[in-house]
């Protein structure tokens, strides 16, 4: 199988795709493996155009703003996906604030990019010890908050396919922080387990609703925009789990 890409892509990106998993957990390098990267030249006039005096801008070949920007974009998200998160997350924020332009999907990707990072370090700050576990709580809704910013952003994009896994992913997070809540046992501190038990619930239970809000817009958007695909059956199958599971308005 041979993937050819434009002439002025990086090779790095192109041999990142086999590390990345789908939304269903497959990897590409399970099926398949990278072999070799060939750069291909004209050899017809290589000769001639590697004496040549003529630049690239003299052509109108160089890039421009635009072209630099979407270039650093799409390093800034290989270097998160490969681990490199502070230096992926400056690049991305730096490029994002050299300007905009007409493409829209370049900005979404590196948003759901931010959104993925950011989640990702909120899942990562697990729930242990009293007072750290407080601390922690805190910064894990910071940055749970700051999500939800990238997603608005990149929502307004107008561009489905990054929105909706946006929303799927920040519903996930709420869930996965409201499970952490339910299952951190009570501090040694507490008389009546019980009672703080049924207090941490209710003030869960926010999350609940957040996720659940998260899902159906999501499946809300993918109505609208006619977007089919694994990414929209999974939100409406974790939107619909939801609703029995939702805190009920009260009757007085």
């Amino acid at each position: 199988l041979v993937i050819e890409s434009s002439g002025i892509s990086e090779p790095l990106p192109v041999a990142e795709t086999f590390t990345f998993k789908d939304d269903q957990g497959v990897n590409l390098s399970d099926v398949a493996a990278l072999d070799t990267l060939v750069t291909v030249v004209d050899g017809k006039s290589f000769l001639h155009e590697l004496k040549t005096l003529e630049s690239l801008r003299s052509r109108g070949w160089h890039a421009d703003a635009d072209d630099e920007r979407t270039m650093a974009l799409q390093r800034g998200i290989t270097e998160l996906r490969s681990g490199k998160t502070r230096r992926g997350i400056k690049r991305i924020l730096r490029a994002l604030e050299s300007g905009e332009d007409e493409r829209t999907w370049i900005r979404a990707k590196a948003r759901l990019a931010l959104v993925r990072a950011q989640l990702g370090k909120a899942a990562s700050m697990r729930l242990k010890g009293d007072k750290r576990a407080a601390k922690r709580l805190r910064k894990r809704s910071a940055l749970l908050s700051a999500s939800e910013k990238q997603a608005i952003v990149m929502f307004n994009l107008g561009e489905p396919e990054f929105a909706l896994e946006g929303l799927l992913l920040l519903g996930d997070g709420y869930m996965d922080l409201y499970d952490e809540m339910l299952n951190y046992p009570p501090p040694r501190s507490v008389d009546d387990p019980e009672t703080y038990r049924e207090v941490v619930m209710e003030k869960a239970s926010i999350l609940l609703t957040k996720a659940h809000a998260r899902y159906d817009e999501g499946v809300r958007v993918a109505a609208r925009t006619q977007w089919v695909g694994s990414v929209t059956d999974r939100l409406k199958t974790k939107r619909d789990a939801l609703v029995t599971r939702l805190p009920q308005p009260s009757s007085e």
